[in-house]
């Protein structure tokens, strides 16, 4: 609320007066429009501020998650062929002990295999791959 009073009753407000009140009144107006506008803008800038960050934030997650993820699809994969791999040596192991009796020795990766548990191995290493693959985000599907 603006108001323009005079100090004593001697002389009213004439046009020119009223007149210059009245620009002085569109400038105050203009000038708290201007603030208004101002503030606005620099809320406008510090949101924008804060959406970049998070967007740099989520890329700065997100690209390790992904790098992960395709280390454990890969590695889902690798096992998978090592396995097959890994039957394929033991049948032709088979077939070779079949046919040459104990003129060959699989004793020693015999024995590895039961060292390193290898049925067991065949069997927790996909579902671990798996619960691992299920709780990682970044994780593709199998």
């Amino acid at each position: 609320m603006l108001t323009f009073n005079r100090l004593t009753d001697e002389r009213p407000f004439n046009q020119a007066d009223i007149e210059h009140a009245s620009v002085l009144a569109s400038q105050v107006l203009l000038a708290l429009e201007n603030l208004r506008l101002a503030r606005q803008t620099a809320i406008s800038e510090k949101l924008a501020a804060v959406g970049q960050l998070a967007a740099g934030i989520a890329h700065e997650i997100n690209t390790p998650v992904q790098f992960v993820g395709d280390g454990l699809h890969f590695l889902g994969q690798a096992i998978g062929d090592l396995f097959d791999l890994l039957a394929r040596y033991e049948s032709f192991a088979a077939e070779c002990k079949a046919k040459f009796g104990d003129a060959i020795s699989t004793e020693e990766i015999r024995a590895h295999t039961e060292e390193i548990d290898l049925e067991d191995l065949r069997e927790e290493m996909p579902k671990a791959l798996q619960r691992t693959k299920t709780a990682f985000p970044g994780s593709p599907p199998s």
